[in-house]
């Protein structure tokens, strides 16, 4: 019996398309073989862009739930993922890998991913929370892509807040006396200050720096250590002494600055309480 050439059409049509179906779950079963072993690298080779999730899903095994075909060759690939933790919790999530040919002029040699749903993440990421507080993700429905472009602008809007606070804090507490001399006999050196804060800030791990330097301007030495192991309380102050047990003779200036916490600045920023 003879074939319409209207049905050879179809049939090479169903089989090219079950062909391509088949290398994108391929691509899909290789990136995900990946993930079970962490190996970053590898995954890079199926997917690209991966490397820009900060914080992806890990996965232990996967059951394929559709494969959809888009458009221009291209197909998302559903997966339902699970994973067991070191405790024994098992975590199952749906995720959605957008699946292309390597060379859109020949399909036959091999698929890449090129965007996901629910790899990454976003269930603990304080830069997701931010990012939306500051209005530059509205909404849920999103690729993976898409949330880390965001949470990149997010994260340079953050650094640009994190500098403002610091300067504001440096304008708003600081040493208001400070006095320090050198031992005659052992060239050890101690001295005493005071820091105000000026904020309604509650100031945690509250640190200082004194430098001291020979005349000429060279520095000779460091010393570091805490104001106090209690918060600098809103509009409050805090004395300290400091001892270092050698300078040497050459001393003649010194300095001392002031370190703020870098987890209390970033956090104080995330959680909006300064804008």
């Amino acid at each position: 019996m003879k074939l319409s050439f209207f049905t050879l059409s179809v049939l090479v049509f169903l089989l090219t398309s079950c062909g391509h179906q088949k290398k994108a779950k391929e691509v899909a079963t290789n990136f995900f073989k990946a993930v079970k072993i962490t190996d970053q690298e590898r995954m890079a080779e199926f997917y690209p862009e991966v490397i820009s999730l900060d914080n992806y899903l890990k996965s232990d095994s996967i059951v394929f739930n559709e494969v959809l075909e888009l458009d221009s060759n291209k197909y998302s690939v559903s997966v339902f993922s699970k994973y067991t933790n070191g405790f024994g919790k098992v975590s199952e999530h749906e995720i959605c890998l957008y699946t292309r040919p390597k060379d859109m002029n020949n399909p036959s040699a091999g698929y890449t991913i090129y965007d996901s749903k629910g790899l990454l993440d976003l269930s603990e990421s304080s830069i997701y929370k931010y990012a939306k507080r500051k209005g530059l993700i509205e909404g849920t429905d999103y690729t993976d892509l898409f949330y880390a472009k965001r949470m990149s602008i997010a994260q340079d809007t953050l650094v640009d807040e994190v500098l403002k606070f610091e300067k504001f804090l440096r304008e708003n507490v600081g040493i208001t006396d400070w006095e320090w001399e050198i031992s005659d006999y052992t060239s050890a050196a101690h001295g005493r200050a005071i820091v105000k804060n000026h904020s309604k800030y509650s100031i945690p791990n509250l640190r200082y720096t004194v430098r001291f330097f020979k005349k000429d301007g060279t520095e000779i030495t460091q010393y570091k250590n805490r104001v106090s192991y209690d918060d600098i309380n809103p509009y409050g102050m805090e004395s300290f002494t400091f001892y270092t047990s050698y300078v040497g003779n050459a001393a003649q200036t010194a300095s001392i600055k002031l370190e703020f916490d870098n987890d209390f600045l970033i956090n104080t920023v995330l959680n909006g309480d300064f804008d």
